[in-house]
Parts: C-alpha cells; sequence; structure tokens
C-alpha cells in the first residue's frame, strides 16, 4: 500500500490524471487489504482513491452483483 500511495499523491488516478485499467487492478488489489493489520483505509492516497472509486455507478452494479 505504501507503493500505490505515492502515485496517488497528485490525485484520484494512477496514471496522468484519467482512469485506466491501472486503476481496476489497484482498485481491486487495495480490497484484499481488508484482512491486513494495516488496510488502504490506512494510506490517506489510496483511501481518496478507494472512496473515489466506490463512488462510480459501474463500479457500484458490480459490486452489488457479486454480493448476491
Amino acid at each position: 500500500m505504501t507503493h500505490l500511495d505515492t502515485p496517488l499523491d497528485d490525485g484520484e488516478h494512477l496514471y496522468r490524471g484519467r482512469r485506466t485499467v491501472a486503476d481496476s487492478y489497484a482498485f481491486v488489489m487495495a480490497r484484499w487489504t481488508s484482512k491486513f493489520p494495516k488496510t488502504w483505509k490506512d494510506y490517506p492516497n489510496v483511501r481518496r482513491f478507494m472512496e473515489a472509486v466506490n463512488k462510480d455507478e459501474s463500479v457500484q452494479y458490480v459490486l452489488e452483483a457479486s454480493a448476491s
């Protein structure tokens, strides 16, 4: 998470201020930290990133569909 937190210092996306496949991959990987002693919530830039991605309508659709 420390490695991911640094490039997110400038905004909500990993590459050139726009959403790319790297954001999708990082979102999934960061979600997996929920069982770790330190989760994505402990890293301010990752937290901002995760909260922004979680607000996306298509992400909400997929998360809801996978929960059922």
